[in-house]
């Protein structure tokens, strides 16, 4: 009996054991479940170290598209017409328009119409809503200060010419209709240079572009920046080795206040060529109504980039007259010359320095601007001659022809300046003129002599 119970008892502690061990304990549970997942573990990070280059790169390309995305997002989320509670059909919405960045290559981009039918009562003319796209007008910030005349197409037919910014938005355009372009052609053609005529505040939302070529002086271009507003390339040749002479939708243009050693006017683009007739720009220059400008050609050099791009252009070569300036943009001829050019001879002498310039232009008779194009051009030829601005002693004559006076006016003095001497001697000429530009008398001429010492030289009376 003894046996037995000592078997049975071996036989008890024997299972108990093999009991104990079926149910380990949660550390050795634990230990157990890391030792199976730590090589899960190693191979996931083995595939992410291998697809991580590749993440990166993808992640690179759409830092690269997203402002573009992003953009196009926007524009179509803004083309919805609400007022119809959906959106008109894609084909009538896009349409598509044409300018050049960089001569001579055109280039398109797109714009989506907020608008069907244009807008009434926006900057004194109608005008489509829609807002431009494209990679090319993305890249540069927007559509440029020069665009102004861009050709829109819808299909085969030309809607019209983009021609404002709205809103501040570089983006939000507004579209001169063509009927109201076309229109320019069957306006009267009365005398130019109406007397009384005041200068027009510039429109800061119209995207024509201010140049003056040749200014070179801190002086001059603070003026003209001043009265027109713009950034102005400067020293430029007319000569421009990629100017086109060819005129059509999409090319740049020229409208001229100023030609000759010293160039001033404005760089739009043509919205349409018919034969000999151009249309361009699609808001005023100076809104003088008939007019006698000179229609050049031009080439944009580069567009500058930013959150209100401009592009970089030189005026070219006289191609034609611009004839009407109005409120839908400017209508000229190619072929023909612009009559009524007042001619300006300027010749400075420094005595100091023993260096004389000379600067002749031709200026359009604009009973506004004329008094001003002739103080610039004088600032600019004595800024060149001194080679600085400050103090000195001069002895000037301007002699100025009129239609209808046997003799000219010839006005003449010495005078020392504590200031600016230069500017004395170039604002003298705006008495000088306004009163008879007042009167309605037609300038023919005006030159103007003058010699500069920085002593001063007034002798006492």
């Amino acid at each position: 009996m003894g046996d037995k119970g000592d078997v049975a008892t071996a036989g008890t502690v024997l299972f108990v054991g093999i009991a104990r061990q079926k149910e380990p304990s949660p550390l050795s549970q634990t230990r157990l479940l890391l030792s199976c997942l730590l090589p899960l573990a190693s191979c996931i990070l083995l595939l992410a170290s291998c697809f991580l280059p590749l993440a990166s790169c993808i992640l690179l390309l759409a830092s690269c598209f997203l402002p573009q995305a992003l953009n196009l997002a926007l524009a179509h989320i803004m083309c919805r017409d609400r007022s119809e509670g959906g959106v008109f059909m894609s084909k009538y919405r896009r349409v598509r328009a044409y300018t050049v960045l960089r001569s001579p290559a055109v280039t398109r981009f797109f714009v989506r119409l907020l608008s069907k039918e244009p807008v009434k009562g926006i900057v004194d003319t109608n005008l489509f809503i829609g807002r431009a796209y494209g990679q090319a007008i993305t890249l540069a910030g927007g559509i440029p200060a020069g665009a102004s005349g861009s050709p829109v197409f819808r299909g085969k037919k030309i809607l019209g010419a983009v021609s404002y910014l709205l809103g501040g938005d570089p983006f939000l355009v507004g579209i001169t209709p063509q009927a109201e372009m076309l229109a320019l052609a069957s306006e009267p053609h009365g005398p130019t240079g109406a007397a009384g005529a005041e200068q027009l505040p510039q429109i800061k939302s119209n995207i024509g572009l201010p140049v003056g070529n040749g200014f070179t002086s801190v002086a001059a271009k603070k003026k003209l920046a001043q009265r027109f507003g713009g950034l102005l390339c400067a020293g430029a040749s007319p000569k421009y080795s990629r100017c086109s002479k060819q005129f059509f939708p999409g090319s740049p243009v020229g409208a001229a206040m100023m030609i000759g050693d010293l160039r001033l006017g404005f760089i739009g683009t043509v919205t349409w060529v018919n034969q000999s007739e151009v249309f361009a720009f699609g808001h005023p220059l100076l809104y003088a109504g008939p007019c006698q400008y000179p229609l050049t050609t031009a080439t944009i050099i580069t567009t500058a980039r930013g959150y209100y791009p401009n592009k970089l252009a030189v005026l070219g070569e006289v191609a034609g007259t611009v004839l009407q300036d109005r409120a839908a943009g400017i209508y000229g001829r190619l072929g023909q010359m612009p009559s009524g050019l007042v001619t300006v001879t300027l010749e400075v002498s420094d005595e100091d320095r023993k260096v004389t310039k000379k600067n002749n232009v031709q200026v359009i008779h604009n009973a506004a601007e004329l008094p001003f194009l002739v103080y610039v051009a004088a600032l600019e030829t004595m800024a060149q001659a001194m080679n600085r601005t400050g103090p000195g002693t001069a002895n000037w004559q301007w002699i100025i022809y009129m239609v209808g006076l046997a003799e000219p006016v010839v006005w003449s003095t010495v005078q020392y300046s504590f200031y600016n001497i230069g500017s004395d001697v170039a604002s003298s000429i705006f008495p000088l003129l306004e009163e008879p530009l007042r009167m309605g008398m037609q300038v023919v001429s005006v030159s103007l002599t003058a010699k500069v010492v920085m002593a001063e030289q007034v002798e006492e009376t």
